[in-house]
């Protein structure tokens, strides 16, 4: 049930233009949002990817006042 929720929450944001340009997009490397037991090199390589897209995101905010 969890996974359609998500499912469905995909759905919505590939059909809305104002939803992706708000929106900061992270690599996930396919690791499910449910997967629980990461190792340290899986959370370190997810927290690197988060933390560069937002700066990216952030970075083109704030030069073009748009993402």
């Amino acid at each position: 049930m969890f996974n359609k929720l998500l499912d469905s929450q995909k759905i919505d944001y590939k059909k809305d233009d104002s939803e992706k340009a708000r929106s900061v997009n992270i690599n996930d490397f396919g690791i499910s949002a449910t997967s629980f037991s990461l190792t340290d090199k899986e959370k370190a390589k997810l927290y690197d990817s988060g933390q560069s897209s937002t700066l990216k995101f952030l970075e083109s905010y704030l030069n073009n006042g748009t993402a």
